[in-house]
């Protein structure tokens, strides 16, 4: 794979999930459920246990739906590796709450399913800071 089709991965994977995290900025959190595989895993800081499905993602997001204050955020030191149709996004998601800024480690691993980009994994935690 050449370095232009690298960029053009990195680029649909970011959007992806900055167009997510836009949506969840508002309080809809089910972009990263539209965005997930069937299988998606996830660890959340929140959770006692590992989600294993879109399914049980999609309802643990669904109760939270407009329970998610408005709030800004920034996408901190981002960074996208790709390994043939795995693509390995890292970073650091600042959110700006009224009463200060909460960050959380992200990493989510994508997968190219017949020419679609789909979370596999997402792995949040909070930071230290």
């Amino acid at each position: 794979m050449n370095a232009e089709q690298r960029q053009d991965v990195s680029a649909t994977v970011m959007a992806m999930e900055r167009a997510a995290l836009d949506r969840w900025s508002r309080g809809d959190p089910l972009g990263f459920v539209e965005n997930s595989a069937p299988d998606v895993t996830v660890f959340d800081p929140y959770l006692d246990r590992k989600i294993n499905n879109r399914e049980e993602l999609g309802q643990r997001y669904e109760m939270l739906r407009d329970k998610i204050p408005n709030q800004g955020y920034e996408v901190v030191d981002p960074q996208v590796q790709e390994i043939g149709a795995v693509a390995i996004l890292t970073y650091i998601w600042v959110i700006h709450e009224l009463d200060g800024d909460k960050s959380m480690n992200v990493t989510a691993v994508y997968r190219n399913d017949a020419g679609r980009w789909q979370i596999a994994h997402a792995h949040v935690s909070l930071a230290k800071g």
